[in-house]
């Protein structure tokens, strides 16, 4: 799996967006941790970041809700999640079809529903119980500005079920989110403020590499209500991580760590700064 946290900032309602980079493999051949980015821009209001345990559907789902989410409208947040959530279902029911129906002849699932019962008799309801528990085992975030130009947050899980974040203004998805969930959890709690979000999303980050799954390699997003998107530079990021292991057991986020936020080029560019 992985790890990918995401939260809104105030008042610049700025988008953080904190993933590992790590792809493995099972135990087969040894994972990858500088693999792939798992953020992937479906239009100019809204991304999607993933965590997977088979990163070879998270493409065609991003395709398909790419046609539906154009720049050509605006999108609100409640359906820009539908759309995602139904190409979430649509590549597990193509995924099913594809394991579990097309060695009996059936091109997709409604051919499957209108024809399954009279060609197959009992052998009909064991394939409905296997697509009850069949899984894509993939996990969004949905993140993104509405048509107001507010952020707004969504989680997608297995079959296409959509969980709005919109209250909490944070979404966790992957093997690390018991520990991600932990830190951010840990006293003080996380202010809003941008500078401060980006080391809170961090510091999650690196406590949850113990987790299976998560890698080191760490890239940080930001997103502004006018759908620029930018990134803290890999030597920011080490930076921060070196100040995170000296001042661990501090319960404020280490002032040192928010100047390294503030001064990099992705903290000014998002907040208008020259």
């Amino acid at each position: 799996m992985t790890i990918v946290l995401a939260a809104v900032t105030k008042p610049e309602n700025v988008i953080v967006c904190v993933a590992d980079r790590m792809i493995s493999f099972g135990d087969t051949v040894p994972a990858h941790d500088n693999a792939s980015l798992k953020a992937i821009r479906l239009n100019n209001q809204w991304e999607i970041a993933w965590a997977a345990n088979d990163v070879n559907v998270v493409g065609p789902i991003a395709a398909i809700a790419r046609l539906q989410i154009h720049d050509g409208y605006l999108w609100d947040g409640p359906d820009a999640a539908r759309i995602v959530a139904e190409a979430y279902s649509d590549v597990l029911h193509r995924e099913f079809v594809a394991i579990h129906l097309s060695r009996f002849g059936y091109k997709n699932m409604e051919q499957f529903r209108t024809e399954g019962r009279n060609d197959l008799g009992d052998q009909f309801i064991d394939l409905c119980v296997e697509l009850g528990r069949f899984a894509l085992g993939v996990e969004l975030i949905l993140f993104g500005h509405d048509t107001q130009k507010q952020p707004k947050i969504y989680e997608i899980h297995d079959p296409g079920r959509v969980e709005d974040r919109n209250m909490l203004q944070r979404a966790v998805i992957g093997s690390g989110h018991d520990m991600a969930m932990a830190s951010l959890l840990w006293p003080p709690p996380m202010s809003p403020l941008l500078d401060d979000t980006v080391y809170r999303l961090l510091e999650a980050k690196f406590f949850s590499e113990t987790a299976s799954g998560v890698g080191k390699m760490t890239t940080v997003f930001l997103r502004n209500r006018d759908g620029h998107v930018t990134m803290l530079s890999r030597e920011e990021i080490e930076q921060i991580r070196t100040i995170w292991k000296t001042e661990v057991a501090d319960v404020a986020s280490p002032k040192s760590a928010l100047d390294v936020v503030r001064k990099s080029r992705a903290f000014r560019e998002v907040v208008g700064e020259s």
